[in-house]
């Protein structure tokens, strides 16, 4: 059962309005884009970013980076993944590999999975119409 999410800040509060179709989606991302999201790793962190392992998930075949829209949501897969990054959206994007998805707050009812063909747009500035997949 998904832990219901109340929206803490302008990035939760615009994930928690695109999905209800409050605001476009673009908005939405707009805001991601901007802000800092957390990215859980397996292994301690280097200083210069190398030994990250992903905390990953999967749907419908492809396999999804958690990322985090505020450290308080990270507590939940403590025990998958210890160490976390935080990182603006965009850099965070860029930096996803190819054939790679992302999960917004897994485990949370305002969960938003991105499509790997989705990262890449959204990585390359075209911020599509529809990214929504199921968690």
């Amino acid at each position: 059962m998904a832990i219901y999410f109340v929206p803490q800040g302008p990035l939760e509060e615009a994930l928690a309005r695109a999905k209800t179709g409050e605001i476009p989606l673009t908005e939405f991302l707009d805001e991601l884009l901007r802000s800092e999201v957390l990215v859980m790793s397996k292994e301690e962190i280097l200083a210069d970013g190398s030994n990250f392992v992903p905390l990953l998930f999967e749907s419908a075949g492809y396999p999804l980076i958690a990322a985090f829209t505020s450290f308080s949501r990270t507590v939940t897969q403590k025990e998958m993944a210890e160490y976390c990054l935080s990182i603006r959206g965009s850099e965070f994007f860029k930096r996803v590999p190819t054939g790679y998805g992302v999960v917004l707050n897994p485990g949370f009812s305002a969960a938003l999975v991105i499509l790997p063909g989705s990262v890449r747009d959204i990585a390359e500035g075209v911020l599509p119409a529809s990214v929504f997949g199921e968690p």
